[in-house]
Formats: structure tokens, sequence, C-alpha cells
């Protein structure tokens, strides 16, 4: 068995992050098509838009670049 390098251990980490915040986003706007409540639209809106930056953050992270250019 090899040992796995430290940079496939963070891309893990990374895509994990990236995988649960996918689901809480998709799980939003499951809720927003059938159970928002009647004045609920711009409060799960702005939460919405909220996972949106994270994910868009993490997605376009150097970093993320970087660990791929790495692993290449």
């Amino acid at each position: 068995m090899t040992a796995r390098p430290a940079e496939l251990d963070a891309l893990r980490a990374r895509m994990a992050e990236l995988s649960d915040l996918h689901s809480v986003s998709m799980l939003l706007f499951w809720d927003q098509q059938t159970m928002m409540p009647p004045a609920g639209a711009a409060a799960r809106a702005e939460r919405g838009a909220t996972i949106a930056l994270a994910i868009h953050a993490r997605e376009s992270d150097p970093a993320l670049g970087a660990l791929l250019d790495a692993l290449e």
C-alpha cells in the first residue's frame, strides 16, 4: 500500500466540503419549492445567495487549482 500525497488528502477534504454545500443548496431549493411559507421568499433568497457565494468562493479559490496542478 502506498502513502497518499498530502495534496490528495487536501483535495478530498475540499471536495467533501463542496459536496456538503451543494447538498445544502439543493435542500434549500427543494424546501422553497415544496414547503416555503407565503412570506418566506426573501429570507430563502438571502440564504440561497449566501450558500451560492460560499460555493463560488471555494470553487474559484486559486488554492484548489494549485492542488489540481500538483496532482496532475
